[in-house]
């Protein structure tokens, strides 16, 4: 496993996103079909995608599993740099 935690694409962040926010809906991860659904786009891209944040060390996948998808790095997907400034969102209750 590849832990260089490398910068990631804006596509690669919107899955990160969008399997944060499937297992804290749901309570586990999402399939690769439902991630193509959810971002609306084919599967074969979400393969790609998944493979990448899996190099670069965002995830873990185990072979021939369902719903293996194990995010590594939780706030990178929650964290975005804009203009230089690091921005996290904080949920705020009331």
């Amino acid at each position: 496993m590849n832990l260089n935690k490398e910068k990631i694409t804006k596509s690669q962040t919107a899955i990160l996103e969008a399997i944060s926010s499937h297992i804290a809906e749901k309570g586990f991860p999402p399939t690769m079909k439902e991630l193509a659904d959810i971002l609306g786009v084919k599967a074969p891209s979400v393969y790609e995608q998944l493979n990448r944040l899996e190099q670069k060390g965002y995830i873990r996948r185990k072979k021939r599993a369902a719903r293996s998808i194990e995010l590594l790095k939780k706030s990178s997907a929650r964290e975005k740099d804009v203009s230089g400034v690091r921005l996290i969102r904080i949920p705020v209750l009331g």
